[in-house]
């Protein structure tokens, strides 16, 4: 084991595989083995072995709260929504005061079409950390599948404090809905293609309040 985690830190996972596999064939119930073993192989790009692996790792330490999370994020790379819940729900229950596994039990849920419990998931991780961007982000998308527009523009403006969102640093002030007769405003797109060609349309009742 211990060779094994010496070729994890040196990046060759091959390698790790091989020797972990072999520690595993005298001793199966070598957790520590499994664990590393589990790492090696998602680092090799083998994603259903290390996924079959960790789930054993869990079975022999069920409070083994990082095998949760990287069982969550293989289910969903995996495309295993259904597991991707249930480990992200284990790992909440592991970590109840953990504002990032509640907002990964609300994640989950949006990407299932759960869209009530994932705002309670939301709700439940402000509660914690009541300025967390991506809770407010994603709460801000759950309410747009609920039809709340008004809450749901409130939460998504957080989207400026998450660092995947690049922002263009203009001196002039955002527009928050005041008069405009008489004055310029700049439009320009935010996100993708398909966002900017379905809110183009907003540009001539914009021009009519007459800017």
């Amino acid at each position: 084991n211990n060779l094994g985690s010496v070729l994890i830190d040196m990046r060759r996972f091959a390698e790790a595989c091989v020797v972990l596999r072999g520690a595993l064939n005298l001793q199966p119930q070598y957790v520590k083995a499994r664990r590393n073993l589990v790492l090696a192989l998602r680092e090799s790009g083998r994603l259903d072995e290390a996924f079959a692996h960790g789930k054993k790792v869990l079975e022999q330490d069920p409070t083994d709260v990082q095998m949760m999370i990287i069982l969550a994020n293989g289910a969903l790379m995996l495309h295993r929504l259904d597991e991707y819940v249930t480990h992200c729900e284990k790992w909440a229950a592991s970590e109840p005061h953990n504002h990032w596994a509640l907002e990964s039990v609300g994640i989950a849920y949006l990407d299932q079409g759960q869209i009530e419990a994932a705002v309670k998931a939301f709700d439940q991780a402000l509660a914690i950390a009541p300025n967390s961007p991506a809770a407010h982000y994603c709460r801000g998308m759950a309410y747009f599948f609920l039809g709340d527009f008004r809450r749901g523009w409130i939460d998504y403006e957080w989207r400026w404090q998450i660092k995947e969102f690049v922002t263009q640093n203009f001196p002039q002030p955002l527009w928050n809905g005041e008069d405009l007769r008489g004055k310029t405003i700049l439009v320009r797109a935010e996100q993708g293609l398909g966002d900017s060609l379905q809110f183009i349309r907003y540009l001539k009742p914009l021009r009519d309040r007459g800017c």
